[in-house]
């Protein structure tokens, strides 16, 4: 797994391929994820220290460095479901599941906002389209943003693409 701070790139010690990565603004440390299970691991240096064991199907995380992963849990019977993990370990919580009444199918790919409250992640629906949310750590519902062929990323200075 290679990741890239600073200008700079690093092999990521383990011989797994990550399935997804995730740093946290003006963080040392990244998140990623690996043969079913999350992991954290400093950029100085050091061993992956596991976080939790989620199993296979992991689609994209998220981490907002103040303690909190989210991650898409992909069931091929029940599509995709966002999970709210803390960066400490424990058990994961289902956080947000397709809404029903949207003909949603899954819901993945999130990516936290600045703030590292709210976060963008992609809904898929029945008809073969995909919506762009915005949702909160708080609650509330979600948002429609955008109708989009992928998923979305914000950029600094306040760009998302």
């Amino acid at each position: 797994c290679l990741a890239r701070a600073a200008g700079q790139g690093r092999v990521l010690p383990g011989p797994e391929a990550c399935l997804a990565l995730s740093g946290a603004p003006k963080s040392r440390q990244l998140v990623f994820a690996s043969l079913g299970r999350i992991r954290k691991i400093d950029l100085d240096g050091g061993m992956p220290q596991l976080i939790a064991k989620v199993g296979a199907g992991l689609g994209g995380l998220t981490w907002n460095g103040a303690g909190d992963i989210v991650y898409a849990n992909v069931q091929i019977q029940s599509g995709a479901r966002l999970m709210r993990l803390s960066e400490t370990g424990g058990a994961p919580t289902e956080f947000l599941r397709p809404d029903a009444t949207l003909k949603q199918t899954s819901v993945g790919l999130p990516s936290f906002l600045p703030d590292g409250r709210h976060f963008l992640y992609t809904a898929s629906s029945s008809s073969d389209t995909r919506t762009i949310f915005v949702a909160s750590l708080d609650g509330g519902a979600p948002i429609a943003v955008v109708d989009a062929a992928s998923m979305a990323q914000y950029v600094a200075p306040g760009f998302v693409l």
